[in-house]
């Protein structure tokens, strides 16, 4: 099973990383200690990790299982975080990091939505 490469809400695009997303990503929440401390990875300290990330993303999608959008504001097309659907049979797993800066705004709890929502549309998912 594959995700859709694009998802949109009221707010946000979800759409597959591009390597010309690696200096928002670094500048916006890579490098940041408070948004990565709980994260499986440490913070970047140079921009070639960031990119090496979004190359990982990206062979994410080839593989399966695992679908990492960047989650941009339609307003700005602005970067701000990314959130990371895991397939795992008839289970989705969801991890999720977003710059401090958007914080508090509902911007990730309005991606998850939008996955759950497809989620649930496919017959063979049953748990998210």
């Amino acid at each position: 099973m594959k995700m859709p490469e694009r998802l949109e809400t009221e707010r946000l695009i979800l759409c597959k990383p591009r390597l010309e997303d690696a200096n928002a990503i670094f500048t916006g929440w890579a490098q940041d200690q408070e948004v990565t401390r709980y994260l499986t990875w440490r913070p970047h300290q140079q921009i070639e990790q960031t990119q090496e990330f979004i190359r990982s993303c990206l062979a994410a999608w080839e593989h399966g299982g695992r679908f990492p959008y960047t989650i941009t504001l339609k307003e700005t097309n602005e970067v701000i975080g990314i959130i990371d659907p895991r397939i795992e049979g008839s289970k989705v797993g969801i991890g999720y990091g977003a710059a401090r800066a958007h914080w508090g705004k509902g911007y990730v709890p309005e991606a998850t939505q939008a996955i759950i929502k497809w989620a649930f549309q496919q017959t063979l998912i049953y748990r998210v």
